[in-house]
């Protein structure tokens, strides 16, 4: 028998699978419309041009979105040839956009079960020496939050580090925090400069 614990997993699961589909469905029906503009040029051109049943004009303008070519129907007629220079291209760009639009949503997968997987596991020594940026002992929330972000890759440490001069640069009573006063000070400065270039 599962225990609750499966159970949950095995509905987590489920859930995620619906999502999925729900997803690749909603990107199908999006490309719809252009999907079925492309199998009607497809049909007439090749009924027209080719002579080609509609069977063989699904099959050509399928094999043409997938990329796949087998070669055994390709366009004799000078008119079908010059149809084919615009169809092939721009069908070509229609599946791989769809297919780089599923393959986001795998990889969106991936990545917040990655997540999951690393919020879930246990801290280790290594991990608060590395977290324990001003050598104190101890941890504070900033440099908790600041770790994890970087780690998870939700942002860049060179951002970080940008982030912290701007910081600084506003803190300019160096209490830790920006202020009113910080604020004026920096009025302050910014016209001591200003005088201090036009005397220059």
């Amino acid at each position: 028998s599962l225990s609750k614990n499966d159970d949950g997993k095995l509905l987590t699961m489920n859930q995620d699978e619906k999502s999925i589909i729900n997803q690749i469905g909603s990107i199908f029906v999006s490309q719809l419309p252009v999907l079925c503009l492309i199998l009607s040029l497809a049909i007439f051109f090749g009924k027209k041009f080719e002579g080609w049943c509609t069977a063989t004009s699904i099959y050509y303008c399928w094999t043409t979105l997938a990329t796949v070519g087998y070669g055994d129907y390709s366009p004799q007629s000078q008119p079908m040839r010059l149809f084919a220079v615009f169809f092939i291209p721009f069908s070509v760009a229609i599946a791989g956009e769809m297919i780089g639009r599923i393959a986001t949503i795998f990889a969106n997968r991936e990545e917040a079960r990655a997540e999951q997987r690393f919020l879930a596991r246990e801290l280790t020594m290594q991990d608060l020496i590395v977290m324990d940026t001003d050598n104190s002992g101890e941890v504070s929330f900033n440099e908790f939050l600041t770790f994890m972000l970087v780690t998870m890759q939700k942002v860049e440490q060179d951002t970080v580090d940008e982030l912290k001069v701007v910081f600084t640069g506003l803190n300019l009573d160096g209490s830790g925090t920006i202020k009113k006063d910080d604020l004026i000070l920096a009025v302050k400065k910014r016209k001591e400069q200003k005088l201090g270039n036009r005397t220059a």
